[in-house]
């Protein structure tokens, strides 16, 4: 087991979660994640019920997780839990979205759900994509 923790000790693992723009985590960061971060990054397969966490990690950053192998064997493993790019991306279009009250998508307009319902009474919409009030009709 000591061969097992000095090989561990000190390393960093990076974890990718989805997070908010506030750094907070949609889920989080288990015992059993962290297990299986330094089982792919070493090769050494480490028991989940090891790592030490009181409490699952919710947010972004750099954390100390303690692996306990025996009452005086143990390990200390940077975590390091980061947001996914993909994320960044999902949150800057949903930004776009919901500033916009109209979008232009394929020639047709999008209206919000709460202005829908106006919009179907008031106008309809000509073959060409241009609307035309109904009251003109």
């Amino acid at each position: 087991m000591k061969e097992v923790a000095e090989a561990i000790d000190n390393i960093q693992i990076n974890i990718e979660m989805r997070a908010s723009l506030n750094g907070r985590l949609y889920g989080s960061v288990t015992g059993t994640m962290v297990a299986d971060a330094i089982t792919s990054e070493t090769g050494q397969r480490i028991e989940r019920r090891l790592v030490q966490l009181d409490n699952p990690i919710r947010e972004l950053g750099s954390f100390d997780v303690t692996v306990r192998f025996h009452s005086d064997v143990l390990a200390t493993v940077k975590v390091n839990i980061h947001s996914t790019e993909q994320d960044l991306s999902d949150i800057e279009d949903l930004e776009e979205t919901n500033s916009d009250d109209e979008l232009a998508k394929d020639g047709q307009v999008v209206v919000d759900s709460a202005a829908a319902g106006e919009a179907s009474d008031s106008a309809s919409t000509e073959e060409d994509g241009s609307e035309v009030s109904k009251e003109n009709n």
